[in-house]
């Protein structure tokens, strides 16, 4: 910080009777370097009861608890000096405000800025992708695409955690020793040499031990092993991986 100060890129003005910081962001203007500050006092751009009025606008009731106001990312996009042909990545998008304040900016200035959500829970499926879609049919144009990661181990997990008998936990420790990406520190012979220990075992604590033996960083299939004619992988779908990460 006292780097930043000394160079000239932070300074404290007084506002309110409060002194704030105000941030240097540095922006190209043809083949010039240009210069604006930025307060980095943000209560002026909404707060998350803004945001979910926002979002009871679209879906006629709340769906969201404390979603951010779209003037918030508005305000982030230009701190970060967004151009109107970059790529905005939300890695942690919630309910999609991100995804609706980029469309509403294209619409505003004709920009063709992009985005790309990631969210792994599973209102994914009712509030951020509805949410995209009522804003591209509000504001008339531009569209998405949504992808789901490929599932693998993460089957396994969902099959395990839903199993209501102890049967079909050991019919599925059977296709785990078959089919699953075990961690390296499962010996299947040694497990089922004591297949009598684990059949001992209360439904919960067999559940938490067949959980253990798979390898979290195989819970989905990775993108260079698609070729791998074991995952099944679709033409279709290596198409449109391929055509995302701009490979042919």
């Amino acid at each position: 910080m006292e780097k930043e100060i000394e160079k000239g890129n932070i300074e404290f003005v007084k506002e309110n009777n409060e002194w704030v910081a105000h941030q240097k962001i540095y922006e190209p203007f043809g083949d010039e370097i240009r210069t604006k500050k930025f307060t980095t006092w943000l209560d002026d751009v909404g707060t998350t009861s803004v945001g979910t009025k926002e979002v009871e606008v679209l879906f006629g009731k709340k769906v969201f608890n404390y979603p951010k106001p779209p003037s918030l990312i508005r305000r982030l996009l230009q701190i970060g000096n967004v151009q109107n042909e970059d790529i905005i990545l939300d890695f942690f998008s919630g309910s999609g405000t991100t995804a609706q304040t980029v469309l509403e900016l294209n619409k505003e200035d004709g920009g063709n800025r992009q985005f790309i959500l990631c969210e792994q829970l599973d209102y994914v499926d009712t509030v951020t992708i509805p949410r995209v879609k009522k804003v591209v049919k509000k504001i008339g144009e531009d569209d998405f695409v949504y992808l789901e990661l490929m599932k693998w181990n993460e089957n396994f997990v969902e099959k395990i955690q839903k199993a209501k008998t102890k049967e079909e936990l050991k019919r599925l420790w059977e296709t785990m020793k078959k089919k699953a990406f075990l961690s390296y520190k499962v010996d299947i012979k040694t497990v089922d040499e004591n297949a009598k220990d684990f059949a001992d075992l209360s439904i919960e604590d067999q559940k938490r031990f067949l959980l253990e033996c798979l390898d979290k960083n195989h819970l989905y299939v990775n993108y260079s092993e698609i070729d791998d004619e074991e995952y099944g992988v679709s033409e279709g779908d290596k198409r449109i991986n391929r055509e995302f990460y701009g490979r042919k």
